[in-house]
């Protein structure tokens, strides 16, 4: 996974395919030229990151990780805060247009919904499917109910490998924050 930091002046990438140590790495860009880097943030990782999203206008950074961590960061690579709520990979992160939340899709069937500044959970969403992502619809306010949208059946992985059909096995689900029922199931 890759992502630019705030104003084009950072990039993080995460890796560690295959049998390659888990990496995590900050570069420092100005005018279009590398100018520090990387930062390692390998010490520090739980396990390995899949995905990292950097919030607009933040000198940190937000990874998720095969072990079912989520991870706060800031750009020389210190761990701030660490989360295990997941109990499997976290396949996808995405943040909120207003990069104040971020939601997390796992293998273990959830989807969770964590404030950036604290990641303190704010919603948690069952299925009965892994996910492979997720997105946020825009809330405007701390009360607003939140709603995910949140894309799984069958690990991308798997699909990929397997050459079958995914017809019925790959859904996208509307989720609201206090309903037990998805609003609504389409896809396939």
């Amino acid at each position: 996974s890759v992502c630019w930091g705030p104003d084009g002046k950072l990039a993080t990438s995460s890796s560690g395919f295959a049998s390659t140590p888990a990496a995590l790495s900050v570069w420092r860009l100005e005018d279009g030229k590398l100018t520090a880097g990387p930062s390692v943030c390998a010490p520090a990782l739980p396990s390995k990151p899949l995905q990292v999203r950097w919030p607009r206008k933040s000198e940190k950074f937000v990874s998720g990780h095969e072990g079912g961590e989520i991870c706060l960061w800031n750009s020389s690579c210190e761990l701030l805060k660490k989360v295990q709520p997941h109990t499997a990979r976290v396949i996808g992160i995405q943040l909120s247009i207003d990069s104040e939340m971020v939601v997390s899709a796992s293998l273990d069937m959830t989807a969770r919904v964590f404030k950036i500044s604290d990641l303190k959970e704010r919603a948690c969403f069952t299925v009965d499917r892994p996910l492979n992502d997720a997105a946020m619809f825009p809330v405007d306010n701390d009360r607003a109910p939140i709603e995910v949208l949140c894309a799984g059946g069958q690990d991308a992985r798997d699909v990929a490998i397997s050459n079958v059909s995914t017809k019925g096995q790959f859904d996208i689900v509307v989720l609201e924050e206090g309903t037990k029922e998805p609003l609504l199931t389409f896809g396939g």
